[in-house]
């Protein structure tokens, strides 16, 4: 399944949003938190390969351009 980067946004916000209204009060929220973070870690990374990719996309015509 592939998400789109809007959506990828939407729900690095929405992770943020609980991670900031997470109160740890006994382990399972420890846990929760911890999960939440690799949550988000996981979300930016993919958030980086789709821009990254999307920025190499529309370079290409570009480049191509250029050359001839």
């Amino acid at each position: 399944m592939i998400l789109s980067r809007n959506s990828l946004e939407i729900l690095l916000d929405l992770i943020e949003i609980k991670v900031s209204a997470l109160e740890i009060e006994d382990y399972e929220d420890a846990r929760e938190m911890t999960r939440l973070k690799r949550c988000r870690q996981e979300v930016k990374t993919t958030l980086l390969n789709v821009s990254s990719h999307t920025a190499q996309s529309s370079q290409i015509p570009f480049l191509a351009s250029a050359k001839a």
